[in-house]
């Protein structure tokens, strides 16, 4: 900036001084005047030419500052974009593994339902050994009046009569000093001597 000012002035007090001179001199003066006058044209062109290259440099220096911000604030913005979207996948997958927990329990208690009828209904089919008959009504009014006769058959009794202690002699019994080891039942019984 400063050389164009002093390219500017120095050219003119060039110019001032040979005006005086080209009189003197037969017009020799012009020839002196229209060099510097072109020369300080010409430094005052490169002067301009360097200004508007340092002024195209610092554009060219904002530019690419504000592009390397630009792509920052890009690659931030992708960035954060791509955490949302892996986020989102996540929970979408925690989701559906919850769901796929809930249907599997839901199958799992239908199963064991199943199950569970299929066991009751075989336990069901299946006659036991010391299963007892259904009683009916018939047969419980049956029962209450036998059991009156039998009351009736106790009550007539007039006295009662003595009990005799059993003996291990008897006649259907015979001698019952005889052992007997039974090794299935791991038992000593006593038997008639007879047999």
């Amino acid at each position: 900036m400063f050389k164009f000012a002093a390219a500017a002035v120095l050219s003119g007090v060039l110019a001032l001084a040979a005006i005086p001179q080209q009189a003197q001199a037969g017009g020799k003066g012009i020839a002196l005047g229209v060099g510097l006058g072109l020369g300080a044209a010409v430094l005052m062109h490169g002067a301009h030419k360097q200004h508007q290259a340092a002024q195209a440099r610092q554009r060219a220096a904002a530019r690419r500052h504000a592009a390397s911000k630009k792509a920052a604030y890009a690659r931030k913005k992708q960035a954060e974009q791509a955490r949302q979207q892996q986020a989102a996948i996540a929970a979408r997958k925690r989701e559906l593994a919850r769901q796929a927990a809930i249907a599997k329990q839901k199958q799992l208690a239908r199963h064991e339902a199943v199950v569970e009828a299929k066991e009751e209904a075989l336990v069901a089919s299946i006659e036991l050994p010391g299963k007892k008959p259904a009683v009916t009504a018939e047969k419980v009014a049956e029962v209450e009046t036998s059991n009156d006769k039998d009351f009736d058959t106790v009550a007539n009794l007039d006295e009662p009569t003595d009990l005799q202690p059993g003996s291990y002699d008897d006649e259907r019994t015979g001698n019952l000093d005889c052992k007997r080891y039974i090794p299935s039942a791991g038992l000593t019984i006593s038997v008639p001597c007879g047999q």
